[in-house]
Parts: structure tokens; C-alpha cells; sequence
């Protein structure tokens, strides 16, 4: 069995969804208890990379989880988030000897050659990446974001193809932890459970859930979808936080429910300038998810499209519950959850591409 922690939600998402295109049983809850699940892949989604504490939780889940299971962090694939609190912890819990290191997706055009993390042949630094608000990166070589790699627990080697990736999956001791992106969990994968074939169940395209919808751009690093929906965009006095930005969230819960009342769907945006702290990031996306939260409790759409772990954090928070039910990939990345009243709920991280 395989468990994961993933450090936020559109992650743990992307790991179910893989999961469940290979066949295997998947479990999915949102910062809850692993023990007493039944399943191939038991996913727990936290809110680590905005919130941290992550050395706590991650060893507090290691406390709860069986001793026969495989760990895996799912961690984002660039680079971002509290990579050696997870991977020191996993380590520091005695169980594992080693953690083995590898953010990159090959299958995306994020690849590690010569220490060098490049993005579709960009190194990292000079991508849009090098202004998130909340982990700039400021390195490409990955020894230089994370000077505590390839000591001897925490290795992170060259992979440029998945074959690298399975490589190093297959090299791997026993006594070892897994940390990364959906590409080293699909050559974990490959390892533990060699017979799971992908399987071709048809649950239609993101746009299939754009209708009776609640569209949620809630990322800071990518455009607003162009669904052909109707935007209603965070107001210049909520974005800036000024003084009159109490009534800039009235008038633009007004504006979003006449949106939806006149056209069935909305897409609630943020407008995409540089964020200047984390307390901006934090704040906007507090902001976003009160409005998305109020919308949903007024209208109560079928659907619920979100972008952002942060910001799919807060809001399933409010109105998913504890558990879901994974129903499966629309694309690679992109995920639907079922809530347990029946409510279709499309993640899709905010580093990836709409459609």
C-alpha cells in the first residue's frame, strides 16, 4: 500500500486521479486520519505549503500509519514548499534511511540535467516561478535552492525521461521515502503494483463541468479560464486592500450572483499583477474563497471548478467535508472529486495550463 501526504489539496488531487486511471483502489481525505482505510493509494491532502508545520504533521501521520506501507510526499514540481522540513521529517521518524528527491515531470517539459532544474529547457529562475509570492525561486541549480540535498539521506539525481525516473525508483532501498511530482509516483507505481494498467474511462472534458458552475481562478501564477463564462473579477479595493475594500466585496458578491443568475455560471478571478508578500497572497486568497463560499451556499451549482491548492483548500474546507470520492481524470493534472451531497468538484494546480 501507498500512502501520501500531499503538501496541498491540487496535488493530493492529481495523485488520486493518477492513481484511479491506473485501476487501483483510492482513498482521498482532507486532513484526516489514514489508518483505517481500505485501498491500493490512500491520499491525505493538507494545506502545508501555505499554512507550514509541515515537520509536525508529516511525523504525526508517520505516528498513524502502518509499518508495511510505502510513503510518499507529494510535493510541487517546481520546486516550491517546505522541502527539507517534509523530507528531513520522513527521515527523522526512523523509519526510513534515506528520502529520495525528484520534484521534475519529464512528461512536462520539467526535467533535471546536471543539477540543473529546466522548464521546457528555461532554467527555473529565469521562469515566472522566480516571483511566487510565497517560495520565489531564486536558483536553478537545485543544490543552490537546497543545500542539504545528495548528503546521503535526501538524494535528488539527474532525470530527463521517465525512464530516469523509474531508474531511480528501482535503485531505491527498501528503507526509503519517496518526494515529488506525478511522475516519480507514476514510476513508484510502475514498481509496486506492475500489473495496473491505465484504464480508459471516459468522464467527459473540463468544460462538461462549466455549466451550473462556480469557476474559482484562485492561483496568482496563471490566467483566468476561458470558459466563455462571465467574469467577475476581484475589485481593485479588495486586491490592494484599501479601505473601502468591505464594500468592494459586497458589490462584487452582487456582481457574481447576477452573473450566475443571468448566464448559470460564473468565474470568480483575481486580477493577475505581481503580489508583493505572502500576507497579500494570503489575504487575496481568504478573500476569493469567502465570496466562492458565500456564491455556493446562495446557489448551490452542481459543479465546482477551483485553481489553486490554497484556495481549494479553504473553500472544500467550507463545503466538501472530510472525504470524497475520487471520480477520476479529465486530464493529467486536472481532477473530479465528488462531495458527499453529490456535488462535482474539477481541481486543476494553478501552474498548469487551461485545457
Amino acid at each position: 500500500m501507498i500512502y501520501v501526504i500531499a503538501d496541498d489539496i491540487t496535488g493530493a488531487a492529481e495523485i488520486a486521479g493518477l492513481a484511479k486511471s491506473r485501476g487501483l483502489r483510492t482513498a482521498f481525505f482532507i486532513e484526516d486520519s489514514i489508518t483505517h482505510a481500505e485501498a491500493d493509494v490512500v491520499v491525505i491532502a493538507t494545506n502545508i505549503r501555505s499554512s507550514g508545520g509541515a515537520s509536525q504533521m508529516v511525523s504525526e501521520y508517520l505516528n498513524c500509519m502502518p509499518a508495511d506501507g510505502l510513503l510518499f510526499l507529494k510535493m510541487d514540481s517546481a520546486l516550491r514548499g517546505y522541502v527539507k522540513e517534509m523530507t528531513v521529517a520522513a527521515i527523522g521518524s526512523h523509519r526510513y534511511d534515506y528520502c529520495l528527491y525528484l520534484p521534475c515531470n519529464p512528461s512536462k517539459g520539467r526535467v533535471i540535467r546536471d543539477g540543473v532544474y529546466y522548464v521546457n529547457d528555461v532554467p527555473i529562475a529565469e521562469t515566472a516561478f522566480s516571483y511566487d509570492p510565497e517560495f520565489p525561486i531564486t536558483e536553478s541549480r537545485v543544490t543552490g535552492m537546497f543545500p542539504f540535498l545528495n548528503d546521503g539521506a535526501v538524494y535528488t539525481p539527474d532525470a530527463v525521461s521517465i525512464d530516469d525516473m523509474r531508474a531511480a525508483v528501482a535503485a531505491a532501498s527498501e528503507h526509503t521515502a519517496f518526494a515529488g511530482g506525478a511522475d516519480l509516483f507514476s514510476a513508484l507505481i510502475d514498481k509496486v503494483y506492475p500489473d495496473a494498467a491505465v484504464v480508459t474511462a471516459s468522464i467527459g472534458g473540463l468544460m462538461d463541468y462549466a455549466d451550473d458552475a462556480i469557476i474559482v481562478c484562485g492561483s496568482t501564477q496563471s490566467n483566468p479560464a476561458v470558459t466563455g463564462r462571465p467574469v467577475a473579477m476581484m475589485p481593485d479595493s479588495v486586491f490592494h486592500g484599501t479601505e473601502d475594500g468591505i464594500d468592494g466585496m459586497e458589490q462584487w458578491i452582487v456582481q457574481a450572483e447576477d452573473y450566475y443568475d443571468r448566464h448559470g455560471s460564473v468565474v470568480l478571478a483575481i486580477p493577475h499583477d505581481i503580489i508583493l508578500s505572502d500576507r497579500d497572497a494570503q489575504r487575496l486568497t481568504i478573500s476569493i474563497c469567502h465570496i466562492a463560499t458565500k456564491l455556493y451556499l446562495h446557489r448551490r451549482p452542481r459543479n465546482v471548478v477551483i485553481e489553486g491548492g490554497a484556495t481549494a483548500f479553504c473553500l472544500l474546507k467550507e463545503i466538501g467535508g472530510r472525504q470524497m470520492a475520487v471520480v477520476g481524470q479529465l486530464a493529467p493534472g486536472v481532477v473530479c472529486l465528488e462531495s458527499e451531497d453529490g456535488v462535482k468538484i474539477v481541481l486543476k494546480p494553478g501552474s498548469y495550463k487551461w485545457g
